[in-house]
């Protein structure tokens, strides 16, 4: 069975508890006590199962603690299912990278300006055009797939999955929770709790039983943390040409080819694809924001944090703030935490000294992400006094750092 909850990675949905309504909801009381929510569910499962084709409108948020994390998104998306490529038919798969084309305007939480840009893959390659910076940024897949990084929280993925709601269907509870309107489409709110403990609110149609929102809740950010998802004018046969799925740079862009460095032992590892605990760290020399150069030879005798992220990566901003934690914590002691900025486009600088942060930033690091064998964003890597590795996880949830502070603290005790 092919699951679609992604925890801990580039992509990591973050579930929260919707109370506001960013899709213009309205509360019609709750359903009779005969629904059977997994009926609703399966008939859910079948509906958007069938559909090929989409395109809609979308509004993306963060709520209550996670407002300031997240942009505020709107726009317009369209995807269909590639075709399998040759590779895929003999080995009898169906699974290929859907085409998508976004058009969206994003406005950060730290900026009053919006910046608009386009998007589109059909799958094998990837392009943007970044009207702000007139930037016209493409790559090939699998290299190119950090550019899909926000596409993945705009494209509702339960459409054209082959098995759409079967972690619903499948988790610990279901409950339905009333009838509530998503733009002008009466919905049935249906509150999951899955395997793995975490927790969304859906919102399908009582008519045609296909998705209009998710909250994706985390009840451990606090009450009402939450990024949102809401669809209107949700279209299932639209007219969609090849040419959708390609852009060509505008004039007056500048092209950037972004290579990404993604080191492709690691994406054909049966494992995390990072580098094994207790081997010998490799070595590196990099700049700090400041202009101080690091190596890391020069740090032994330490235990070394490095934290692997960039801007435009929301769980990645969503760590900082606990790798600041950290480096406060086990200040005047031999830990040395620091941030490695890669496949930036942003100024990270800028943005460590507006939150306050104050832990050494080592930028230009793609060379060292690529040694280390960095495949997803944020990613943790711990080395111990005598240069080994002993810890090494990509993703971040809340209260990774505890898990972290615990690796040092035995590393501390054992020399």
């Amino acid at each position: 069975m092919q699951m679609k909850i992604i925890v801990g990675s580039l992509v990591l949905w973050f579930p929260a508890l919707a109370l506001a309504d960013p899709g213009g909801g309205q509360d019609r009381g709750h359903h009779t006590a005969t629904t059977e929510v997994k009926e609703i569910l399966e008939r859910t499962d079948q509906a958007t199962k069938a559909v090929k084709a989409i395109s809609y409108d979308f509004d993306f948020r963060g709520q209550g603690d996670l407002a300031d994390v997240f942009p505020v998104i709107r726009g317009t998306l369209k995807a269909r299912q590639s075709r399998p490529n040759l590779l895929s038919r003999l080995l009898g798969s169906s699974s290929s990278n859907p085409s998508i084309r976004i058009e969206a305007r994003l406005k950060r939480p730290d900026s009053e300006n919006e910046r608009a840009y386009t998007l589109a893959t059909n799958g094998k390659s990837v392009s943007i055009a970044d009207d702000e910076n007139l930037l016209f940024t493409y790559g090939d897949m699998p290299q190119a797939a950090p550019l899909l990084a926000e596409a993945w929280r705009l494209f509702m993925r339960e459409f054209l999955h082959p098995t759409p709601f079967s972690d619903e269907i499948n988790g610990k509870s279901a409950e339905h929770q009333g009838l509530q309107e998503i733009g002008d489409v009466e919905c049935h709110t249906i509150y999951v709790v899955y395997t793995n403990d975490t927790e969304a609110r859906w919102f399908f149609g009582t008519e045609d039983y296909l998705p209009r929102r998710v909250d994706r809740i985390d009840q451990r950010r606090g009450k009402g943390a939450a990024t949102v998802l809401t669809l209107t004018n949700l279209d299932t046969a639209p007219a969609l040409e090849n040419e959708d799925f390609l852009l060509t740079c505008p004039s007056g862009f500048k092209k950037k080819r972004f290579k990404g460095n993604w080191p492709r032992s690691s994406l054909k590892s049966k494992g995390s694809g990072l580098l094994d605990v207790g081997t010998q760290a490799p070595n590196w020399k990099l700049k700090s924001s400041r202009g101080r150069m690091f190596d890391l030879e020069s740090l032994r005798g330490n235990v070394v944090v490095m934290d692997f992220g960039t801007t435009w990566c929301s769980p990645c901003k969503e760590a900082m703030p606990a790798v600041q934690k950290l480096h406060k914590a086990f200040k005047g002691r031999p830990v040395k935490v620091l941030g490695l900025s890669c496949r930036e486009q942003g100024d990270p600088a800028a943005y460590q000294k507006k939150k306050g942060y104050t832990y050494d930033l080592l930028i230009k690091a793609d060379k060292v992400a690529e040694a280390y064998q960095v495949v997803d964003l944020p990613t943790f890597y711990i080395i111990d006094r005598r240069g080994r590795v002993i810890h090494a996880s990509s993703g971040y949830s809340p209260g990774e750092e505890k898990k972290i502070a615990e690796v040092i603290r035995i590393a501390l005790e054992k020399e």
